[in-house]
């Protein structure tokens, strides 16, 4: 997995507001159906992966865990990013290219 271009992608996808940063933005993106992927962190808390993974594997959302939260929270512009959802289903493509096996826990 390339990680510093998915991880530019989600920055992108950030200032073009197709994406939330954060725990809570992520949880009401994939509640809401708004999530197309969710991008998280391997050093998040575990109850937040536990979490997240939960709403991804009910809701069918792409599931790529990835980087650190301070990583992750240098592209946001937020210090420390446990997760993100990523809302375009064309910057999903695009970070989907560049996973080596596809990258999914949970897939549609």
């Amino acid at each position: 997995m390339q990680e510093e271009k998915i991880l530019k992608l989600y920055g992108l996808a950030l200032r073009a507001r197709q994406a939330k940063a954060g725990v809570f933005g992520t949880q009401a993106a994939i509640v809401k159906r708004q999530a197309k992927c969710v991008l998280l962190a391997r050093d998040a808390e575990e109850s937040t992966k536990k979490e997240i993974r939960f709403l991804c594997e009910k809701h069918g959302v792409f599931l790529i865990e990835l980087s650190d939260k301070a990583a992750m929270g240098n592209y946001a512009g937020k210090e420390g990013t446990a997760c993100a959802a990523i809302l375009d289903e064309h910057f999903t493509s695009g970070i989907r290219n560049y996973t080596i096996d596809g990258g999914a826990f949970h897939d549609k």
